[in-house]
């Protein structure tokens, strides 16, 4: 297990976007989630967990692709906002909930926190994000 697991969850991230002005934070919020759903199917894609650590086997001990059909990248790994400063994971099947449990393509557990990688887009998508705002 790496020990990548310190640092804001989603929840607090929306707390933060507060702070900023409604119609900046929105943006931010809605373009974070379409980086963190990139960042999280390039993990998925790569094998990897949400935090960067080698996905677990499957009950035989071989290594698991999760991907049959495609369906549960396509579908399970996507990240949406209120239209205002939550974003959230979109998780449209039951069965999706018991695969983000066990091979933990998404931050859940360990307080929902943040990959180190995700926080930096986020990061970034706020300043970038601020820097537009500022110049119009």
């Amino acid at each position: 297990m790496s020990t990548k697991r310190r640092g804001p969850s989603l929840k607090s991230y929306a707390q933060t976007l507060k702070q900023l002005p409604r119609e900046v934070a929105v943006k931010v919020a809605s373009r974070g989630a379409s980086q963190i759903t990139s960042a999280a199917q390039e993990s998925f894609s790569a094998g990897r967990t949400a935090h960067d650590d080698p996905r677990p086997t499957g009950t035989s001990g071989n290594a698991v692709t999760l991907v049959k059909s495609g369906k549960l990248q396509a579908m399970a790994i996507r990240f949406l906002h209120d239209g205002g400063t939550k974003i959230r994971a979109a998780i449209t099947e039951r069965y999706m909930a018991v695969h983000v449990g066990r091979f933990r393509y998404l931050p859940i557990g360990q307080g929902g926190r943040l990959p180190a990688k995700w926080r930096r887009l986020l990061g970034l998508t706020a300043q970038n994000t601020l820097q537009e705002e500022s110049t119009v």
